[in-house]
Formats: C-alpha cells, structure tokens, sequence
C-alpha cells in the first residue's frame, strides 16, 4: 500500500503539468469570448469571430486527446493498484504460511 502514494503523487504531479497550460490557454479563450460579448462586436468582426471558432474548435480538439490522456494514465494506475494489491495479498499468504 505505500507504494500507491508515490504513485499517485506523481500521477497528480503529470496531471497538473500536462492540464495547466490547457486550461491556461482555454480560460484566456474564455476572457475573450466574454470581452467580446460585452463590447457588444457585431458584423464588423466577422473575421475575429471566425478565428476565434477556429481556435475554439482546435482548444475542443485538444481537450479531448488530453481527456483521452488522462483515461489512460487512470486505467494504468488502476492497473498499477490491482498489481500492488495482489502482490500484497501473496506476501501475506505466504509469510502466514511459512509462519
């Protein structure tokens, strides 16, 4: 069981360093959005709003493939947990056989 906590802090540690520039990117993105509908920008911005979808369609893409990173780094943790536990189970097993 003590080998879950270095695991998991690391796992944190990944999440953190490979989400923050995301959401960093995503609530700037946000910012924007909002400035845009407080201003009140019609017509006229028609090529920034343009851009603007592009970019909110490539942050959507991007968010995905981070998601679908994300379940893969949990799947490999559980997997990593199911393993510690069995091993843990199999060292009690035998030091109370032996014993």
């Amino acid at each position: 069981m003590e080998v879950l906590i270095p695991i998991t802090f690391f796992v944190c540690v990944a999440g953190v360093l490979i989400l923050r520039p995301l959401t960093k990117r995503l609530g700037i993105l946000l910012e924007t959005m909002a400035r845009e509908r407080q201003t009140g920008l019609d017509g006229g911005a028609r090529a920034q709003s343009a851009a603007s979808e592009v970019e909110a369609r490539m942050t959507a893409r991007l968010l995905e493939r981070m998601s679908h990173r994300l379940d893969l780094i949990e799947e490999r943790l559980d997997f990593v947990e199911r393993l510690a536990d069995t091993r843990e189970r199999d060292g009690r097993r035998l030091t109370s056989a032996s014993g």
